[in-house]
């Protein structure tokens, strides 16, 4: 693909293989990959996060294995865009899996796609059990954490069987004032 003037190197490249995956015309990057002569491993994150907003997490799983092969410890982003998929997807076994097997380190991104994906699979005391151990880990809760597992509760009928009135009334109270010195 002629770059108009502009120097043919791997920067250029993966600008434009991220440009193209992010306007959806994976077939198109993917085709510009296989010009580089040698892409890096930002080209890389790029694929494999198009490749899973595009819905096609195999090919995107291929690449991150293709990364850990050439020696490259993938990025939080490209197992965020897999983990993201697998959620979507409603395959939460392998969301997890990933995430537990490969030492990804979680965001709250990716904490977020997996307490949605437990709740909707109907794994709502997972799914509680996992938002418990998040600050622990490290993990900022953030309204949209703490919107994704009430919803959950609520769909299921078990907000009261996981907080009491007082624990939820807390819970609620402190979670506001930390919102609000944010």
């Amino acid at each position: 693909m002629p770059l108009r003037g502009f120097a043919q190197d791997v920067v250029s490249y993966a600008a434009l293989v991220e440009g193209l995956c992010e306007t959806g015309r994976i077939d198109e990057a993917l085709e510009l990959f296989r010009e580089m002569k040698r892409p890096n491993m930002h080209t890389y994150v790029a694929l494999v996060r198009g490749l899973c907003d595009a819905g096609r997490g195999k090919e995107g799983l291929c690449m991150l294995q293709k990364m850990k092969e050439l020696g490259w410890s993938p990025s939080t982003h490209a197992y965020a865009a897999l983990v993201d998929l697998w959620c979507r997807e409603r395959m939460v076994d392998e969301a997890e899996k990933m995430m537990e097997g490969d030492g990804l380190a979680a965001d709250q991104y990716t904490c977020n796609a997996l307490i949605d994906a437990l709740c909707k699979a109907g794994k709502i005391d997972e799914a509680c059990f996992y938002f418990d151990g998040l600050e622990d880990k490290g993990i900022t809760l953030n309204y949209v954490t703490f919107n994704t597992l009430m919803d959950g509760l609520c769909k299921a009928g078990k907000v009261d069987d996981v907080f009491g009135k007082d624990d939820l009334s807390r819970l609620f109270t402190g979670y506001l004032y930390i919102q609000s010195i944010h």
